[in-house]
C-alpha cells in the first residue's frame, strides 16, 4: 500500500469515528493522513474534530492563517470558532465563502445560516459532493429547513439521532430546526429532552442553540444556566453578553443586565438592540442622563420606533420638551404602533410649554 492509499483508508477511518464520536481516535486518524499526504481535506476535517472536541484554545493555535491550507470543513470550523468568540464579521465572512463550496452540506448549510430563504430545489445541488451519507443527510435536512420545511426536516433529524445518537452535530440540527416549529408543544417537549439537556452542558455550540430556543419559550432559568458557562468561557461575544442581559431584565436584576448589555456594546459598537436595551435597563433603574446617551445612540444607528419613543420619555423627564415634542412627532408620522400615544403626550407637553410660558 502506498502512501496516498493508506493516507485515503486513515481518511475513511476518521469519518467511521467522528460518526460514533470517537473523537481522539479521528483525530488521531486525521492527523496521519495529513501528514502522508498534505492533503487540505485532512486538514480540514482535523479542525471539525477539534470542533467536535470542544477544544477551542488548540482549534485556534493550529488553524492556518491560508484557507487554502485546509478543506471546507475547516472553513465550517474557523466560522464556529470566529463566532463564539464573537469575530462575528469574521464567522461571517466565513459563511459567504462556503456559499461556493463543492461539498453538498456545507453549500446548503451556509445558504440557510445567511438567511437567504428563497426556495431552492434539489437540483440547484446536482454535481455537489459529500465524504459520508450523514454530509448528505444533513444537506438535506438543511435545505429542507431553507424551504422552510420543518416538520420534514425534524422527522430526517430523528431517522439520524436513532442511528447516532452520540453525534452532537444532530442535535444542534434539531435545536435549529425547532425554531421553524409552528406546534409549540412539540418544540417545548424538544428544547427540554433530558438527552439533549445534558449534552449541551459539555458542548457550547449546543449550549448555544439551546439557550437561545429556551429563552424564545420563556425558560429563562435554564437558558442562564448555559449562557453563564457560555460567557465563562467565551467573553469577549457580545451576543452571550446581550442574550443573558435580556433574562436578567426580565427576572428584574437590572444592575446584572446593565452590565452585560455594557459589554456587548464596548464589543460591538454597531450593536443597535444592545444601545437600546441598556437605555431602557438604564431608564427603569432611574437614571435618565446615561438613558439618553444610549438611546441617542442607539438611533443613529437604526431610527427604530420604540428607541425613539423610550428617548422621548427620557427628554420628558429632563425637562427637554421641544425635543421630546420633535421625536414623538416623528412618531406620529412613521409608526402605527405609538400613534395614539404619541399624540396624546404631544397634548400634554404643548399644555406645559403653554403653562410654563
Amino acid at each position: 500500500m502506498n502512501q496516498n492509499e493508506e493516507a485515503r483508508k486513515l481518511f475513511k477511518n476518521g469519518l467511521n469515528f467522528l460518526t460514533g464520536m470517537e473523537i481522539k481516535e479521528a483525530l488521531t486518524a486525521f492527523n496521519l493522513s495529513f501528514r502522508k499526504s498534505r492533503n487540505p481535506k485532512s486538514l480540514g476535517y482535523y479542525l471539525y474534530a477539534l470542533l467536535l472536541d470542544n477544544d477551542y484554545n488548540k482549534l485556534g493555535k493550529v488553524l492556518p492563517k491560508n484557507k487554502t491550507e485546509y478543506g471546507d470543513f475547516g472553513v465550517y470550523a474557523e466560522y464556529w470558532l470566529k463566532f463564539m468568540n464573537g469575530e462575528l464579521d469574521t464567522a461571517r465572512d466565513c459563511l459567504e465563502s462556503l456559499n461556493n463550496s463543492e461539498n453538498y452540506f456545507l453549500r446548503i448549510y451556509s445558504l440557510a445560516k445567511l438567511s437567504k430563504r428563497k426556495t431552492l430545489p434539489a437540483s440547484d445541488f446536482y454535481g455537489l459532493s459529500y465524504e459520508s451519507h450523514f454530509e448528505e443527510k444533513r444537506g438535506s435536512v438543511y435545505l429542507d429547513i431553507l424551504n422552510k420545511r420543518y416538520n420534514l426536516a425534524l422527522l430526517e433529524i430523528k431517522s439520524l439521532l436513532k442511528e447516532h445518537p452520540a453525534f452532537v452535530e444532530f442535535h444542534i440540527d434539531t435545536i435549529e430546526t425547532v425554531s421553524g416549529i409552528a406546534h409549540k408543544n412539540t418544540a417545548f417537549d424538544i428544547i427540554n429532552d433530558p438527552a439533549i439537556n445534558e449534552k449541551a452542558l459539555s458542548d457550547f455550540r449546543l449550549a448555544y442553540v439551546l439557550s437561545r430556543e429556551l429563552y424564545k419559550h420563556g425558560n429563562y432559568e435554564q437558558a442562564k444556566i448555559y449562557l453563564k458557562k457560555l460567557v465563562s468561557k467565551f467573553k469577549n461575544n457580545p451576543a452571550f453578553h446581550f442574550n443573558i442581559g435580556n433574562i436578567y431584565f426580565k427576572e428584574g436584576a437590572n444592575p446584572k443586565a446593565i452590565e452585560h448589555y455594557r459589554m456587548a456594546v464596548t464589543l460591538a459598537p454597531l450593536f443597535e438592540r444592545a444601545y437600546y436595551n441598556l437605555g431602557t435597563a438604564l431608564l427603569k433603574s432611574g437614571y435618565v442622563r446615561d438613558s439618553t446617551r444610549y438611546l441617542e445612540d442607539a438611533i443613529k444607528l437604526t431610527k427604530r420606533p420604540d428607541a425613539v419613543y423610550n428617548l422621548s420619555v427620557c427628554l420628558i423627564k429632563s425637562r427637554q420638551l421641544e425635543e421630546a415634542y420633535r421625536h414623538l412627532h416623528y412618531l406620529g408620522r412613521k409608526s402605527a404602533q405609538f400613534k395614539d400615544n404619541a399624540a396624546d403626550i404631544k397634548t400634554k407637553i404643548r399644555q406645559a410649554m403653554i403653562l410654563s410660558a
